[in-house]
């Protein structure tokens, strides 16, 4: 009886451990691709245009960023802010669902997509003093 309770530890214990490991393994961060120091001046330009609120400016410079670097984070939170910040609903729409399709599972891309969807509403709402009517 011990040596059918030791094996079913065993098993048991190994279970654990291979099921561990798979769930390490797909919580892996992506590894990013090195950027170019090109690439690395044109984003610090673009967030320069930001803090200036030229997010115009800034969107023709990050836009191909992220195309030649889809998935890249930095890109998408910097583009992602400039669309929202003019009131680019349909283009932050389209930006987050490739993010999301470039990084599966993510949770953070629900989230994202939900504060679009919520800034959409926001502005096409009239407010009164106050109150929303």
């Amino acid at each position: 009886m011990s040596i059918i309770h030791s094996k079913s530890s065993l098993i048991l214990f190994l279970l654990i451990v291979l099921t561990g490991e798979i769930l390490f393994a797909q919580q892996k961060p992506q590894p990013q691709p090195q950027i170019s120091n090109l690439e690395q001046r044109q984003f610090r330009q673009a967030q320069s245009y930001q803090r200036r609120n030229q997010h115009e400016d800034a969107i023709r410079i990050l836009e191909p960023l992220y195309r030649r670097n889809v998935g890249n984070v930095a890109y998408y939170k910097a583009l992602l802010e400039s669309y929202l910040q003019i009131s680019l609903t349909g283009r932050a729409k389209e930006l987050v669902e490739q993010q999301k399709n470039a990084q599966p599972g993510n949770p953070t891309y629900d989230v994202d997509y939900g504060n679009v969807l919520f800034q959409e509403n926001q502005k096409s709402r009239p407010w009164k003093y106050g109150t929303a009517c």
